[in-house]
């Protein structure tokens, strides 16, 4: 889960949950759908390469089927459905590994405990860390 960098828990906004007792952080916003064409669109730019996606639009569904060549590792398909211009939900239409949706929508306060969780055990395991080094 990613929450707005303006309601970030010490900085962090990003999280992976697992119940009942797996809270982890996130630190590289590739991992989410919504993310992954902004940070290649920004690499290939960086790198001044250029990408092999194909993107189109159909209008019954209102999704973005973004069809992406990754060379040696083949070929990858993800639909973008759109709802008042903003991605609500991503499915991979990769028929070889299955079908993956996941929907996107308001933080709710349940969210934000969980990502003040995963920062108050990140911060325990750092502080961990050092005492063991310092010793």
């Amino acid at each position: 889960m990613i929450i707005p960098k303006q309601e970030a828990i010490a900085g962090y906004s990003a999280e992976y949950f697992l119940p009942h007792n797996t809270y982890e952080l996130i630190f590289e916003t590739d991992v989410f759908s919504s993310c992954v064409l902004a940070n290649l669109f920004s690499l290939s730019e960086e790198a001044e390469q250029g990408l092999e996606l194909k993107i189109t639009f159909d209008k019954q569904a209102n999704t973005f089927p973004v069809t992406q060549v990754l060379g040696e590792w083949g070929v990858t398909a993800t639909g973008y459905e759109v709802r008042d211009d903003l991605i609500v939900a991503a499915a991979s239409l990769n028929a070889d590994t299955g079908k993956t949706r996941i929907e996107y929508g308001q933080v709710s306060d349940a969210d934000h405990a969980i990502i003040q969780t995963s920062v108050d055990r990140f911060s325990q395991e750092r502080l961990s860390h050092l005492a063991v080094l310092q010793n």
